[in-house]
Order: structure tokens, then sequence, then C-alpha cells
């Protein structure tokens, strides 16, 4: 699987599928490799809608595969979404993977009010 950025094919998985092996340890190396695969076998959501089971397995949508290879790739990225698409919760789980695998990262959270940056530390508790 490649990107592209400025003109040049960029790999961004390198190792196997960590569902592929037995080996903690290549596990290990393919979720620090790519994200996509912690999101995909071990983050988990709250669905507000839902009153019945709101922790909900994190969801392999498509768009949000593709959106994970342009924020790899890019220095600067926004995005216009609508609501419901788990885009919050999607690049929380982003920085909170740089953040865990990724040296000298300066992350944090920003929002209109200090009560919504908490909740996105919440977010990042939970996944």
């Amino acid at each position: 699987m490649c990107a592209h950025w400025k003109g040049r094919q960029l790999a961004l998985i390198t190792l196997g599928d960590p569902l592929e092996t037995e080996d903690p340890m290549e596990k290990f190396r393919a979720y620090r490799a790519d994200p996509w695969f912690g999101w995909r076998d071990l983050t988990w959501t709250k669905d507000q809608v839902d009153l019945v089971h709101p922790v909900k397995r994190a969801p392999q949508l498509p768009y949000l595969h593709t959106l994970m290879q342009i924020w790899m790739t890019q220095r600067l990225l926004a995005i216009y979404k609508s609501r419901r698409m788990l885009m919050t919760w999607f690049f929380v789980y982003l920085h909170l993977h740089m953040a865990m695998f990724r040296k000298d990262r300066l992350i944090f959270f920003q929002s209109k009010k200090e009560e919504d940056s908490d909740d996105l530390v919440k977010r990042a508790e939970h996944i």
C-alpha cells in the first residue's frame, strides 16, 4: 500500500498484518508501523446515540483509511466534516498512536472550551 506525495511514492505499510502472526513482538512492530492496524484491531469508540450498546469496535470505513494515509504524509491537514463521521475519534486515535510510538512529539488537544478539550483527552483514555 502506498501514498503519493509531491510526485513520489511512499510506502506506508512495511510489515505484515498482526492478525497473521502469534509472535507478540511482530504484532507490536506491526501496530507501531501502521496506525490502521491498531484502529482496526484494538480501538473501541462510544456511540452517544446508542443507549443500549454505546461502546463499539472502531469501524473500518474506507474514507478513514484514505485520510490516515494523507495525514501520515502531510504536514498540515484541514478537513471539512459533518457529524457522525467518526473524525474526532479517528484523529484522537491517530494522535494517541503518534504519542505512543514516535519520539519528540508535542501533542495537545485544543477546542473552543476547556471542557471540550478535556473530552478529547477522555476519548484518548477510553481508546
